[in-house]
């Protein structure tokens, strides 16, 4: 968990603003994968703070350290970090201790139920179709800028799912702090807190898209009841990640 993203809201006219604009000093979006079906190794928007203040850029999702010069050559699944070992792994533990710290915006994070047969795919949004703002650690060298995910375990709500969830901001302005580079790690590692569950809710999709080619609005709306469709019960609120 989570091994899969959208980057688009069926619902959307137009995609709204990260973070209010007067909080970040430079864009720079292009090459970004606006898909409803976002898998790793593909880029994604992160919000990141350097000197020369708060940007929003596109990165690679699947960490790759500075001192690789070769993207072929790192084999390593670095897309996601667990919250309790990536202080002991050295390819997170660096970006970590050097307070290179993201936020990732989605519309929404997709995960499978493997309990049901077939597994059943969820998308887990914010009720008021907002972007959801998960923590992330970031690095830049010569492949370019790439991030993980950083993932903590289920709480009982949502194991139902899956025994681990993503780490997730429930304001601007916890994400703003998770931003800045002068909190200390062990500031930031306070911050790796459950959140209030009532603006988020997890529902049944479409097997469609469990494959990465597929790709569509059919991959995020809720699944409805058919003939040839199982009925999965309604909508359940996410739980505090």
């Amino acid at each position: 968990m989570c091994g899969r993203v959208a980057l688009k809201h069926y619902k959307w006219d137009r995609q709204p603003d990260f973070l209010p604009r007067s909080c970040i000093t430079h864009f720079d979006l292009q090459g970004i994968d606006w898909r409803f079906n976002v898998a790793p190794t593909l880029t994604i928007p992160i919000l990141r703070t350097t000197a020369e203040g708060t940007e929003a850029i596109g990165a690679r999702w699947w960490l790759v350290p500075r001192a690789i010069t070769d993207i072929k050559s790192w084999k390593y699944s670095t897309f996601l970090a667990r919250t309790e070992e990536m202080e002991s792994k050295r390819t997170f533990a660096e970006p970590w201790e050097r307070g290179q710290r993201c936020v990732i915006p989605v519309a929404a994070a997709y995960e499978w139920n493997r309990e049901q047969e077939p597994s059943q795919p969820y998308a887990i949004t914010r009720r008021d179709e907002t972007w959801m703002l998960l923590g992330g650690l970031w690095e830049e060298g010569p492949t370019g800028v790439s991030c993980a995910m950083l993932t903590m375990k289920s709480n009982d709500l949502f194991r139902p799912i899956h025994n681990r969830m993503p780490l997730a901001f429930s304001d601007e302005d916890t994400a703003l702090a998770w931003l800045n580079p002068d909190v200390a790690p062990e500031e930031a590692r306070a911050m790796m807190r459950s959140w209030d569950p009532s603006p988020y809710q997890a529902y049944p999709v479409s097997r469609f898209v469990s494959s990465t080619k597929n790709e569509g609005a059919e991959c995020m709306e809720p699944l409805r009841e058919s003939t040839n469709q199982v009925d999965y019960g309604p909508l359940f609120d996410m739980p505090a990640l």
